[in-house]
């Protein structure tokens, strides 16, 4: 399943004082190029899925319908909804189709400190997010809350760089890994999916 959001304009840019003849000529260039920009999301396919306790559970996100490689490291968005009562516990990777996997969460909050994953926020992991995944470090129940985050690891558990994915083939099965490493408290990965940013399509034909 994939959604599709468009936009005419590859960069936002301010029309103020622009000008009208220089509008028109802004529009016959995003004619003539026939190129859309757009963030396109690809869902993963089994889920909800039960995270073994511990173990791991992996499910597949199809891409398809996106031309070549990954460009740049912050095109690619990872979106998760995970249930879980100690985010201590969870490792989660990605692995592009063909690659190698990259670790993208792993053990956060540190095993004294009582944070949860809620399956109702979306956590979502993107290498021009301004800064790692909050948490507590106290013993109190925080819900770590919906918002977009750098890859994120406790304190000697550490993480991969999104830069590692240029070069990726877009097109294909990818891989999102939830690991539990602790016993006792299970947990759901209820939802995952990935977005691409800033990747050009060619736009539906026009007749004239």
């Amino acid at each position: 399943m994939k959604k599709r959001l468009f936009t005419n304009l590859v960069t936002p840019i301010s029309l103020v004082g622009i000008g009208w003849h220089r509008l028109l000529l802004l529009g016959i260039i995003l004619t003539l190029t026939g190129q859309s920009v757009f963030a396109q999301t690809f869902t993963a396919a089994g889920t909800p899925a039960a995270i073994p306790d511990p173990g791991n559970v992996s499910v597949s996100v199809t891409v398809t319908g996106l031309p070549g490689t990954v460009a740049t490291a912050d095109e690619v968005q990872i979106n998760l909804n995970i249930s879980h009562a100690w985010a201590s516990d969870i490792v989660v990777g990605v692995t592009p189709p063909g690659g190698t996997e990259i670790l993208i969460v792993n053990r956060i909050g540190g095993s004294s400190n009582n944070n949860n994953w809620n399956s109702a926020n979306t956590v979502s992991i993107r290498s021009n997010a301004s800064g790692p995944i909050p948490v507590t470090a106290s013993n109190t129940n925080f819900d770590i809350p919906t918002g977009t985050y750098l890859p994120t690891g406790f304190t000697g558990f550490p993480v991969g760089n999104l830069a590692s994915l240029v070069g990726a083939t877009r097109n294909g099965n990818w891989t999102i890994r939830v690991r539990d490493d602790d016993v006792i408290i299970t947990g759901t990965l209820q939802a995952a999916s990935i977005t691409f940013f800033g990747v050009s399509s060619p736009a539906p034909a026009t007749d004239f």
